[in-house]
């Protein structure tokens, strides 16, 4: 048998996946054999189609550790440097190589290449970083050090050395810079930050202050230290002093004091810090809360106060409370703020924000109209209230009171007879709300039904069409009375009258079969949601309104997703297919 027959035999006799690993083998091998060519274009070549290779390629590292080393162009130590970037881990022992260029080539592209490598590299490359920190050269320590920066957590293992580096004059702060990146890991280094802490120098006490804080509660034994630098020195010192008791946070209930403190500071920055700080602890700095209300006085910390406030929660809410009948008026727009910001957990001030809807300062209203809207259905005892307030003059303010009674939802049926008296009022805003705010409700407000079929000959024509489409969701049967307002509701300029009114018409189903014909021209209507609702309403009228059909048909092709949905689904209805579902508004 010919040799190349016998070659190819045992090939197909081969695991296909040994004969591809054996493939690349080869490949290495011989793009290995080219890092050695004496063309420097080949040798750059090689290393690019190396990096193409990826982790694969481990077994060149040291063939490209070496040309690295020796390299004379700028442009092949960029291409070895990122094919030891692509391989990772596997060119852990390319580190030491890598700082020592980084330290010996003024190249600020390589020094930026050279750290993403490393970083790359990750923890399998700490070991060698360690050494480099040891080294006595002074570049090639900083450089090892940078690199652990750039590693965070990964670089803990190197805790010891650096933490035995912290007061080193050239890489200790560097060193505290990443103990701090290292975050709680770096916990065994506390004491060492601590010593450092009170070192003469501001930058070096900085430094260690700033590290104690990302370490985080794993701190706590330097809060004594921290309490004191918070309290007395330079507004940068304290301030970060602040901040790194803030991370250390609730597990130390002995920071609170010192944050109570700093509040009452006369310097602004300091107070900002202790409010931030405040804000990171949560519910444990409640015993904060009334100085944070005072601070809502001052608008440039509000804001502030505000989200500190909402962090602690639910305990803060019965100052809140007093604080709303301040006579500070910032205080008092500040607490309507915080409450909404607390949302359902503030539930008990709903009777006291009811009560200051009412208020002189109409801003201080809209706010509170703004925290009854976050209560969700705790909020739902206000809805009668902001119907009335619907009678405001300002029209920014009272969009506000439409947006609260929007979230708040549908108010219970204890406020059906509320809402009834309402239909009687002089203002045709409040009328008409009080009529959207009933059918909102739907059969639970029965009781309310009279005054809604006398509203239906209201002067206001959008009293008239809210109050037959409420009477429609309320109780169907009752609606054929407003048939001939719904009607002329289709031509309102209010879109939402022409809505309510489309909707309304496909409740009434089979008996809205008059207005068919408006129907069919409001299918054209310039809002796709009167679009919408005019095609889901012709499908509910049924057969009576077949020479819609034509007109559904076209709808078909409509810009608006839901037009085309409810077309064909009124097509089906029409054709005499099983129902088509319905809608709900």
């Amino acid at each position: 048998m010919q040799l190349h027959k016998v070659f190819i035999m045992i090939l197909a006799c081969m695991p296909i996946g040994v004969y591809a690993a054996q493939e690349m083998a080869a490949e290495i091998g011989a793009l290995i054999q080219q890092l050695g060519d004496p063309q420097e274009s080949t040798r750059v070549g090689a290393a690019i189609q190396l990096g193409k290779l990826q982790t694969a390629a481990g077994p060149a590292v040291s063939k490209l550790v070496e040309n690295l080393e020796s390299a004379d162009s700028k442009e092949e130590r960029w291409a070895i440097v990122d094919t030891l970037r692509r391989i990772g881990s596997a060119s852990s022992p390319a580190v030491a190589a890598l700082l020592r260029v980084y330290v010996e080539v003024p190249d600020p592209v390589l020094h930026k290449r050279v750290l993403d490598t490393i970083q790359s590299i990750g923890p399998a490359g700490v070991p060698s970083l360690i050494l480099g920190v040891q080294q006595h050269d002074v570049q090639i320590r900083r450089a090892a050090v940078t690199s652990l920066v750039r590693l965070g957590p990964e670089a803990e293992p190197a805790v010891s050395v650096l933490s035995r580096n912290l007061l080193d004059p050239d890489i200790g702060m560097a060193s505290a810079t990443a103990l701090g990146k290292i975050g709680p890991r770096a916990a065994a280094a506390v004491s060492a930050l601590i010593n450092m802490s009170t070192a003469p120098d501001l930058e070096k006490q900085l430094a260690a202050t700033r590290a104690l804080g990302k370490i985080g509660p794993a701190a706590r034994g330097a809060v004594p230290e921290l309490a004191m630098a918070a309290g007395q020195g330079p507004e940068r010192l304290r301030t970060a002093s602040i901040d790194a008791l803030g991370r250390i946070g609730a597990g130390a209930p002995e920071v609170i004091p010192t944050l109570i403190g700093a509040l009452r500071d006369g310097n602004d920055p300091v107070r900002e810090s202790a409010v931030k700080a405040i804000q990171a602890i949560g519910p444990d700095a409640a015993p904060a809360t009334p100085l944070l209300v005072g601070g809502l006085a001052n608008i440039q910390t509000q804001s502030l106060c505000i989200q500190a406030l909402k962090s602690i929660g639910g305990s803060t809410v019965p100052t809140l409370i007093e604080g709303l009948d301040d006579t500070n008026r910032h205080i008092q727009r500040g607490c309507a703020l915080a409450v909404e910001a607390i949302g359902p957990d503030a539930a008990i001030a709903v009777p006291t924000l009811i009560r200051m809807l009412n208020h002189d300062d109409r801003y201080l209203a809209r706010d509170v109209a703004g925290a009854l809207a976050a209560m969700g259905d705790a909020g739902r005892p206000a809805v009668p209230n902001l119907v009335d307030a619907m009678s405001e003059e300002d029209e920014h303010i009272r969009k506000n009171f439409h947006r609260a009674l929007s979230r708040i939802g549908p108010a219970g049926p204890e406020s059906a007879l509320a809402l009834a008296d309402r239909l009687h009022r002089p203002h045709p805003l409040v009328r008409q709300f009080a009529a959207w705010s009933l059918g909102r409700m739907g059969p639970v407000a029965t009781l309310a039904r009279t005054d809604l079929i006398d509203a239906l000959n209201d002067e206001a024509p959008k009293v008239r069409v809210w109050a037959a489409w409420a009477i429609a969701r309320v109780d169907r049967l009752d609606a054929d009375p407003g048939l001939a307002v719904l009607t002329d509701g289709l031509h309102s300029e209010d879109t939402n009258v022409r809505m309510a009114a489309a909707e309304t018409l496909g409740r009434l189903g089979p008996e809205a079969s008059a207005a068919v014909g408006p129907l069919i021209e409001v299918i054209r209507d310039a809002n796709p949601q009167v679009r919408m609702w005019a095609a889901w309403s012709l499908g509910q009228i049924g057969p009576d309104a077949s020479f819609a059909i034509g007109p559904l048909t076209a709808a078909l092709h409509d810009e608006d997703g839901r037009v085309r949905h409810w077309a064909a689904k009124s097509l089906v209805r029409l054709r005499g297919s099983p129902d088509a579902g319905s809608t709900s508004r």
